[in-house]
């Protein structure tokens, strides 16, 4: 029984350790926004117009998006590691991962990586 518990985790170390840069790369494109917006966020308030303050809100709308996309990831990737039903985390990972390209989608890098877990996650038997 522990052979088969190792060789579980051997086989989806790969998959987690994708799902946990991606996860990564994904909260880090979603924080810098609104890091960002600590700065500049006054001087992007003051556009003339029925433009102003759309700026602001759009950034926040897409930090929002990529924060809630990689904490799932790296939940996902975690209960992966501990639980044996890797389809249904892999489908998580891969949506999440997809949702993530509205927002910055972990400087698209994280999102491709997400992409590239998901579907190695469901199609592993």
């Amino acid at each position: 029984m522990r052979e088969l518990e190792s060789e579980y985790k051997r086989d989806v170390s790969s998959i987690v350790g994708l799902s946990l840069a991606s996860g990564a790369l994904i909260l880090a494109g979603g924080l810098i926004p609104l890091v960002w917006m600590q700065g500049f966020g006054p001087f992007m308030q003051g556009m003339p117009g029925m433009m102003q303050g759309m700026m602001g809100i759009t950034f926040m709308n897409m930090s929002w998006i990529g924060l809630l996309s990689g904490v799932v990831i790296i939940f996902s990737a975690i209960m992966m590691n501990n639980y044996k039903n890797t389809q249904l985390w892999g489908i998580l990972i891969l949506a999440f991962s997809v949702i993530s390209l509205f927002s910055f989608g972990g400087f698209l890098i994280g999102a491709i990586l997400g992409i590239i877990a998901g579907g190695l996650a469901i199609a592993r038997r």
